[in-house]
C-alpha cells in the first residue's frame, strides 16, 4: 500500500459508527455499520468494515473513544466520548481470506461537526 498520510498514526482501536444509505431510497430506514479503527490521525483513519463502499463517498461517522484511552485516564474519564464527523472514503481493499475490507477515510472540516475537537484530542495523545 502506498503511504499517503502526512500525520503520525496512533494505533488506537475505537468503535466507529457509520451512517450508510438505505438500499431503497424511499424506505426511510437508517442503515448503520459498526466497526473498529485500525489506526487514527488528526485528519483520517483506517478501519475494518464488513461491506464495500465506493471511493469518494461522503459519510457521517461517529468515533467513540474506548474507556482506556490516555486522555480519559488523565482527566478521570471526563473527556468527550464521541466525535461526530464527516469523512470521505479514500480507498478500500478486500482483506485476503476474509469477508471484511480495510478502508481509508479522510476527515473533512465542517463547522457542524467535532472536527476541531478531534484534532485537539489527537494532538494531546502525541
Amino acid at each position: 500500500m502506498n503511504e499517503q498520510r502526512k500525520e503520525i498514526r496512533l494505533d488506537y482501536k475505537h468503535t466507529i459508527i457509520i451512517e450508510l444509505e438505505a438500499e431503497q431510497p424511499d424506505d426511510g430506514e437508517e442503515v448503520i455499520a459498526i466497526c473498529h479503527s485500525v489506526d487514527v490521525s488528526s485528519s483520517g483513519l483506517q478501519l475494518t468494515l464488513n461491506q464495500p463502499v465506493e471511493p469518494n463517498r461522503m459519510l457521517f461517522i461517529s468515533i467513540i473513544l474506548e474507556q482506556n484511552s490516555a486522555e480519559q485516564l488523565a482527566d478521570g474519564g471526563n473527556s468527550p466520548e464521541r466525535f461526530n464527523l464527516v469523512a470521505e472514503v479514500v480507498w478500500q481493499r478486500a482483506i485476503p481470506d476474509s469477508t471484511e475490507f480495510r478502508t481509508g477515510l479522510t476527515l473533512l472540516h465542517s463547522e457542524e461537526t467535532h472536527f476541531a475537537d478531534w484534532q485537539a484530542w489527537v494532538q494531546r495523545q502525541l
